[in-house]
């Protein structure tokens, strides 16, 4: 006889459970809603392009368990609070009567870009565009959702979901974060994507590529300002080190980093004959970022180094 599985809401449940305290009141409505999400996704499994990410439910399983922490992570920075119950608890009928100011005082905070690095499959970016559907108050809060992949990888059921829930939606892949440009890049194609419509999603903004060999600069001087929180799950070695160097490069573009490491490189903590790895903690320049080749970046560090050496010449010759 075959025992039927427990549907993944009630495996989240009781996973919870197990682990006992308050996380069942921590994440128990994040979790009810993506057991339900999961179980949609796997009911497409026949489609072309959901197969990908819900081929195994073992394996749909363990994505959604690790999501779990930093999705609520997120909610608990757009929303200001640590209350699970503020996203979830919009009304409908707020939205209607033309409601723009939250409960939990995020009047006039400005959207958000949620972008998941070094996504994989994308199960984080899809679980955020489920619950911008879902949830009209979280929808509110993201200007978009973007994912960051070196691979170029069949991505087309997150661009399914966001068309269906009118999220733009943003795939840069084929993307080296170890790049000094890509913090630029990353502002250029999500800035463009900004400047359409809502419902819009695309790929890489091929004048954002690190392909562009002209002297273009990475957004207009006009164009749309950009607010991105980072979300980093799983990062191998220098991954999260990188994650958290671009963090703080994008400066005030950034309104947060989550980081959940799969793995730290050799050398941290550093031992006997191995290298310390160091990490960028400078703010970038604004013109630094508006830059998209490591080639551009080189030439503008160059000549600003070298003006500052014939004014310091300048000076003693005096």
């Amino acid at each position: 006889m075959t025992l039927a599985h427990p549907s993944i809401s009630e495996h989240l449940a009781s996973f919870l459970e197990s682990a006992g305290g308050p996380l069942p009141n921590r994440y128990g409505p994040l979790a009810s809603e993506l057991g339900l999400a999961a179980e949609e996704w796997l009911s497409r499994r026949e489609e072309p392009a959901w197969r990908a990410v819900s081929n195994s439910r073992e394996r749909l399983l363990h994505e959604v368990e690790d999501a779990l922490v930093p999705l609520q992570a997120v909610l608990d920075d757009l929303f200001a609070t640590s209350d699970p119950k503020i996203a979830v608890n919009a009304s409908i009928e707020d939205e209607r009567e033309g409601e723009h100011c939250d409960e939990d005082g995020a009047k006039g905070a400005e959207p958000i870009w949620a972008v998941d690095l070094c996504a994989g499959k994308g199960f984080i970016a899809l679980a955020l565009l489920h619950l911008a559907g879902t949830w009209p108050r979280l929808k509110k809060r993201l200007a978009g959702v973007a994912v960051v992949e070196k691979r170029a990888l069949m991505l087309d059921h997150l661009h399914e979901a966001s068309k269906a829930v009118q999220v733009p939606f943003v795939e840069l892949s084929r993307e080296n974060i170890h790049d000094e440009a890509f913090p630029g890049r990353l502002l250029c194609s999500l800035s463009s994507s900004s400047s359409c419509d809502s419902s819009s999603n695309s790929k890489t903004n091929t004048n954002c590529s690190n392909n562009n060999s002209s002297n273009s600069l990475a957004s207009p001087p006009n164009g749309p300002s950009v607010h991105v929180g980072l979300i980093a799950v799983h990062l191998c070695g220098r991954l999260s080190a990188r994650a958290v160097e671009i963090f703080n490069q994008l400066g005030t573009h950034c309104r947060f980093l989550f980081l959940a490491p799969c793995c730290m490189p050799s050398g941290v903590p550093p031992r006997r004959g191995q290298p310390t790895v160091l990490v960028e903690t400078d703010e970038a320049e604004e013109q630094e970022l508006r830059l998209l080749t490591e080639k551009q970046l080189r030439k503008y560090r160059w000549q600003k180094n070298s003006g500052l050496l014939l004014e310091v010449r300048r000076k003693r010759a005096q």
